[in-house]
């Protein structure tokens, strides 16, 4: 039977696998944009019903309408296949992070001004949401198929489960803080749920504070991960100077004798000189 200590060991080896992924310059920004966008939809998931009901004054089921309007995501799943081959994963970023700030803006300016055909608004808003947020789900799984190559050229190995795994151990702990984390605000501002019932039961500085929440939360985070997108240089281009170097290292060509263009390409992807890739010796 395996001892305690041995499995000590064991974890301690995942944990040292798991930190040398983040030695890899276009992973490290990958896992921050998807953290950040993640995290950003979990607040507003979170948040949503609540927003709904105590700031908006619609119903707990026009709520769950308006997050239903996902279903609009099965079309662009397709078109955004197209344009991230066409347009690369940095611009369809771009893309999801605008819409969705705009349908947050939108969203608060409804709160804040309040109109008859607030329901129509309302549905328009959601559904152009969900058009940014399954773009945003759409891309970074897609682009992760690229990182295994970059990391192969630094260590000559082949270790694209353990990126997988990183990916999804740190997605499921910030789901799980983030939600955490949006529950120990709402008590913080006030909110009781025995009390508070509907907007005319809910005091205005509560509505307030949930608004607060549900808008600056996901606003600074898909911030965060708009900028880091401005700088994501790893696309399908850059995976192709990437790969035929690989193969041109592979089959025993000189490391002297790599071009301008693609050292460049490589110690931005990698964020390491190329005098230290393609070792002698593999590095697992």
């Amino acid at each position: 039977p395996t001892s305690f200590m041995e499995k000590v060991v064991a974890v301690g080896h995942l944990f040292k696998e798991y930190y040398s992924t983040l030695k890899v310059r276009a992973f490290r920004k990958h896992l921050a944009i998807y953290l950040f966008s993640f995290t950003a939809k979990d607040v507003y998931n979170t948040v949503f019903v609540f927003f709904c009901v105590y700031c908006l004054n619609v119903s707990s089921s026009l709520s769950g309408t308006l997050l239903s309007m996902s279903i609009v995501g099965l079309p662009v799943t397709l078109l955004a296949g197209v344009a991230i081959i066409k347009y690369g994963p940095s611009r369809l970023y771009v893309f999801a992070y605008t819409l969705m700030l705009l349908c947050l803006g939108g969203l608060f300016m409804v709160y804040q001004f309040p109109t008859d055909n607030k329901v129509t608004i309302l549905l328009v808003l959601a559904a152009l949401y969900q058009v940014g947020r399954c773009v945003l789900e759409f891309t970074p799984w897609n682009v992760f198929p690229f990182i295994p190559d970059v990391d192969r050229i630094m260590t000559r190995g082949d270790r694209a489960g353990i990126y997988a795994a990183v990916m999804t151990f740190f997605r499921k702990s910030t789901g799980a803080v983030a939600s955490w984390i949006a529950g120990i605000l709402l008590a913080e501002i006030g909110y009781n749920s025995k009390l508070m019932h509907t907007a005319a039961t809910t005091p205005a500085d509560v509505q307030f504070g949930i608004a607060m929440i549900f808008f600056v939360g996901p606003v600074i985070l898909m911030l965060g991960a708009l900028f880091l997108a401005f700088s994501f240089k790893l696309n399908r281009q850059t995976h192709g100077v990437l790969k035929d170097e690989i193969t041109r290292l592979e089959e025993g060509g000189d490391k002297a004798k790599v071009t301008p263009q693609t050292r460049l390409v490589v110690e931005e992807l990698t964020g390491h000189p190329y005098e230290t890739l393609w070792p002698q010796t593999p590095r697992i």
